[in-house]
Parts: structure tokens; C-alpha cells; sequence
């Protein structure tokens, strides 16, 4: 018999069929577990999930509200966290009843029970095979034990020492994400969480009888007049504010904290909720369009969610009004050659010096110069358009660009660090049917649109020269700029004057 901290597999009691599969794996290596019955959410009376669930943090902090079925599998784990803390075991494991184990699953549990000396839970799976690491060291002769730089999601089987096991289960209630989204937040609980490479626990038989949580989230909120577009602005704004917190923990943070997440004393949630709100300045000089448009979007919801802004941006924007609620604003310009660079140097850094952001939120390639100007901020730069170089972006700690493409160029071009896809929220509209007669089109023509600010880069002289090439097409242009004109003589010299 292997020695080996007790076991735990989280199961409802109508998945007999995933059970019989669970015991079977662990039979057949020799690994004793007791049932954890689990919560089912569908059967908690409204006072139980008022109790535990708290509906207003998580508005406020989550990505999405939480399902019944999620609700159920947070409470179903705190109770195997009780079972851990109850033991006489210096720790546990923790499985979802739909985990497929590898043959040497036994061995590893083995080699944690005996090796825990640097951390307080560890994952067994996780989807990327080659995550981006901060520590690693060997764990038996195939294996590695890692620090990884995000905490991988899914529960579908863990370890964690009883120390923490106790202070999870006293501190969990009331939660207010899923339970794999908050050991993404290691930080809040003082976590340090590592995780087995190659993680010996994949996922494995999805039959159920109550459905799945994934399957419950996609219909959550059909229906029931939940915009589409505003649950798409609150996750993005949960995950660059995530973005920027990890950052912060694992490099900024790490230095006060050396495991970047070690503990240091029992904390609960209330202890982080003013420091988790960081400070955000915004430095854009970039004039007016669609980039614009998404910035004060970006800015008013931040606002809303209490976060302190302050802003370095050109003079005499159309915009300035809609930002100028959110906080402090610095109007300058930023040329290479002029005595006004020196000028809004110096501002720059006297209102840094005072204010101390804790993040510097560059939006355009030259912007992300003035990143250095305040060291200990976490420094991103968001990326709206494939870059041709890196040269802007030297001294910042991540990138985000709105498109996966931009990602995959910019590691092209050599960048190591952190990069992020976090594509643009759109405003909410209301949308209006236009009748072709009014634009003097008919109404059986094969009609082309495009719409956006008319420059250069966005390449409508390629459409018009596109849409020449069909006979009869309809060409609609919507937006308007600098090379309205130059966009009119084209139309008129491929013939689509009159089509245009």
C-alpha cells in the first residue's frame, strides 16, 4: 500500500456511473478514498445560496454570475476542505468525479505527500502542456513541480496541505467567483500554488445526470434580457484588472513577498479589497476615432467600478468632457522634437511622484515611451494594429493586443514577455434598418459595407478597387476623415462614382 495523504472524490449521488469509473482508477493503483457527497445546486433553498453566494461582490469583481450548478461545486469542495482540516493527515487530495488518472498517479500522490516543503496547494492538471513557469524544480524522475505564472483553472483534482485546507473552508463563505476562478487569485488568501508537470489527472468521463456547469453557463441569462454586449464588457474588465493584479504579484509583488503568493498571516477577503483596486493612469495622444471611442468606454466602466484614473492625453479632444469626471487630466503634447516634450516630462513625473499609480496603461506605440517615467508601476501597453517593431515597447512588463494575430507578431518579433488578447466592447445601440432608397440603391443590388475612420491604414482605397471588380455591386463607406477626398477621386477613376 502506497503512502499517501487521503483521498477525496466529490461526487452527486446520481453519477453512479462516474463514480464506479472513479473507484476503479484508484482501485487499480491502490489508492483508498472516501466519498465527498456533493452539493447539488439546483436543490439549495434560496436562504442557502443567500448564505454563501454574495451576489453583490460578485457584480462587482466577477466575471459572470455564478450558476446553481456552480454555487453546488464551491460548497462541495469547502466540505472536502472540512474533511482535510478534520484529518490527522498533514494534507489531502481533492478529485471531481470526471478525472482520468495516469498510470503513475500513485506514485505522485506518493512524492507530494512526502514534498511539500514550498507549497501550500498543488494542481495535478491543467490544458496547456508547456505553461509559462516562475520556479520549477524535479519531482521523481519523470516529473517537474512548478511555479506557473497563471494559475491553471479546473478542480479536477488538487492537493493542499490541512494548515490551508482549514483556512479555506473558514474563510470561503460567502464567495463570490467559482472556486477554480479564485485560486486564480492567489494572492487574496496568501496561496502558494504550484503544479505537476505532466499533470498525472486528465479530464475524463463527462457523463452526468444533472448536466454539466459549462453547459448551464452558455444558457445563463437567455431569456432573461441579460445583454450580450454588457456580460462582454464586465469580463473584459475583469480580466485586464486580473491581467494587471497578476503582473503585479509576480513581479512587483514578489519582492516584498518572495514566493510571489507565500504566506505570511491568516487574511480574509475583506484585508484585500482596497489594495486589489489598483490605480490606473492612462497616457493616450491619440486623436479621435475608434481606438478613442473604446478608450473613454474603457475609462467610464472603470470609473464605475471605483477604480482612481488620471489621464496624459493631447489638448482640445472632442472626448475631454467624457473623461474629465474620472479624474486629473494632463493636456500636452508629446513631439520628439519641442521644449513642450521636456515640459510634459516633468509633469509627468512630479504627478507620479505624488500619486504613486499602480499601473501605467500606454495606447499608443509612441505613449508607451513615457512608461518609464514611474519604474514601480506595472507598465502594458494595448496594441490596436500589428506592430512592425518592438522598439516603443522596451520597457514594458505585457502587452495587450485586441486581436490573437497581434500576440503571435509581436512573438515574432521577439517578445518574451507577457502578451494578452483582450478584444473591444462595442457600445450598446440600437440598431436601425436602412432603406436602400434613401442612399439611391436598389433594392436587388449586391451591396458591399465597410465603415471606420478614413485613413491610410484602414484601406478602403483596396475595397473601392475590389468592388470595381463585380459587376454592379453597391459600395456603401461609413465613417469619415482626411482621406475622404482622395477616397472620392478613386471611386470616380475605377467607375464606381455612381456606386459609391
Amino acid at each position: 500500500m502506497l503512502t499517501v495523504w487521503p483521498a477525496y472524490v466529490i461526487n452527486l449521488a446520481r453519477n453512479t456511473v462516474r463514480l464506479a469509473n472513479s473507484a476503479a482508477q484508484l482501485g487499480n493503483q491502490g489508492i483508498p478514498f472516501e466519498r465527498i457527497d456533493a452539493v447539488d445546486g439546483w436543490e439549495l433553498p434560496e436562504s442557502e445560496i443567500a448564505r454563501a453566494y454574495d451576489v453583490e461582490e460578485n457584480r462587482r469583481r466577477a466575471r459572470h454570475p455564478l450558476v446553481r450548478p456552480e454555487i453546488g461545486c464551491y460548497l462541495s469542495h469547502i466540505n472536502a476542505w472540512r474533511r482535510i482540516a478534520e484529518g490527522s493527515a498533514e494534507g489531502g487530495f481533492v478529485f471531481e468525479d470526471d478525472f482520468r488518472a495516469a498510470d503513475d498517479l500513485g506514485k505522485i500522490l506518493a512524492l507530494l505527500s512526502k514534498d511539500h516543503r514550498d507549497w501550500d496547494m498543488v494542481k495535478l492538471f491543467t490544458l496547456d502542456p508547456d505553461p509559462k513557469c516562475v520556479d520549477r524544480r524535479t519531482l521523481g524522475s519523470v516529473h517537474e513541480i512548478v511555479v506557473p505564472y497563471r494559475i491553471p483553472s479546473c478542480t479536477i483534482g488538487y492537493g493542499l496541505t490541512r494548515e490551508v485546507a482549514r483556512r479555506l473552508a473558514h474563510l470561503a463563505i460567502p464567495f463570490f467567483r467559482a472556486v477554480d476562478e479564485d485560486h486564480k487569485f492567489f494572492w487574496e488568501l496568501g496561496l502558494r500554488v504550484a503544479l505537476v508537470l505532466p499533470g498525472p489527472v486528465t479530464v475524463g468521463d463527462q457523463q452526468t445526470v444533472t448536466g454539466t456547469i459549462g453547459t448551464e453557463r452558455r444558457t445563463a441569462g437567455r431569456g432573461k434580457g441579460v445583454p450580450r454586449l454588457a456580460q462582454a464588457r464586465r469580463s473584459f474588465l475583469c480580466q485586464l484588472r486580473y491581467a494587471a493584479l497578476l503582473h503585479y504579484h509576480r513581479t512587483l509583488g514578489a519582492k516584498r513577498s518572495p514566493a510571489g503568493g507565500a504566506i505570511s498571516r491568516p487574511r480574509t477577503r475583506s484585508d484585500t479589497t482596497s489594495s486589489a483596486m489598483p490605480k490606473i493612469l492612462h497616457v493616450h495622444f491619440g486623436k479621435d476615432g475608434g481606438a478613442e471611442r473604446f478608450f473613454v468606454s474603457l475609462a467610464q466602466a472603470l470609473g464605475e467600478r471605483g477604480v482612481e484614473q488620471r489621464f496624459v492625453i493631447r489638448p482640445r479632444r472632442t472626448w475631454r468632457a467624457e473623461i474629465e469626471a474620472l479624474g486629473p487630466i494632463i493636456e500636452n503634447h508629446y513631439r520628439y522634437l519641442s521644449p513642450l516634450r521636456l515640459l510634459l516630462i516633468w509633469q509627468l513625473r512630479r504627478m507620479l511622484r505624488k500619486w504613486k499609480p499602480d499601473v501605467i496603461l500606454a495606447w499608443k506605440p509612441r505613449d508607451a515611451r513615457l512608461t518609464t517615467c514611474w519604474p514601480e508601476a506595472v507598465k502594458l501597453a494595448r496594441l490596436g494594429d500589428f506592430p512592425r517593431h518592438l522598439k516603443h515597447y522596451r520597457d514594458c512588463d505585457a502587452l495587450v493586443g485586441n486581436l490573437p494575430g497581434i500576440g503571435d507578431r509581436c512573438k515574432e518579433l521577439g517578445w518574451t514577455r507577457p502578451v494578452h488578447t483582450i478584444s473591444n466592447f462595442p457600445p450598446e445601440i440600437a440598431a436601425r434598418p436602412v432603406v436602400r432608397e434613401e442612399l439611391d440603391t436598389p433594392e436587388a443590388a449586391f451591396l458591399i459595407s465597410g465603415a471606420g475612420r478614413f485613413v491610410p491604414g484602414k484601406g478602403f482605397d483596396l475595397l473601392i478597387r475590389a468592388a470595381a471588380r463585380i459587376p454592379d455591386a453597391w459600395l456603401w463607406l461609413i465613417g469619415d476623415g482626411e482621406e475622404r477626398p482622395a477616397l472620392e477621386a478613386l471611386a470616380r477613376e475605377v467607375g464606381m462614382a455612381g456606386r459609391t
